[in-house]
């Protein structure tokens, strides 16, 4: 993370921070570059480390509305256990009804806008859809964060 930090910086971007250590960045930069961003940070990092991640950027604006959004909220008791997750892109015509079918019992599942919710009350690793492959299900790449680092990312925005 630390390396990641200083390649951010040394590209020309602003007050660069990593949160935890699971390769989440915050950082500052021009509003006119935020729809590039997810391209040179994948540029950057293959350049660095010789594989390309799949990078999903989000505006602090952005993670205010997943968090007023919090369509399972009312029954997620556990940030630990409440999962969002993030599109890169648009997700395919048919990935609503698709990620609808994957909620089993008390489990909950929603897929709105470019966000995936997930309420997995028997803990993440016991989910029935915990193995399948949502960058298959809604056709775009996703990233997976639960709703406390969601709060820590959107904390670290603020400062």
């Amino acid at each position: 993370m630390g390396d990641l930090r200083t390649w951010l910086t040394d590209a020309g971007f602003v007050d660069v921070r990593t949160v935890l250590q699971s390769g989440n960045v915050v950082l500052t930069c021009d509003p006119r570059r935020v729809d590039m961003l997810a391209d040179q940070i994948t540029s950057l990092v293959a350049d660095h480390l010789g594989f390309a991640p799949e990078v999903v950027t989000r505006t602090p604006s952005q993670l205010e509305a997943v968090r007023a959004c919090d369509p399972l909220g009312a029954q997620a008791d556990d940030p630990a256990r409440y999962l969002v997750g993030f599109l890169q892109g648009s997700p395919g015509a048919d990935a609503p009804g698709r990620v609808a079918a994957l909620g089993v019992g008390e489990e909950a599942i929603r897929l709105i806008g470019r966000e995936i919710y997930a309420w997995c009350p028997d803990g993440v690793q016991q989910a029935s859809w915990a193995r399948a492959p949502w960058d298959a299900v809604v056709s775009t790449p996703v990233t997976v964060r639960n709703w406390r680092t969601l709060e820590r990312l959107m904390a670290a925005t603020r400062r």
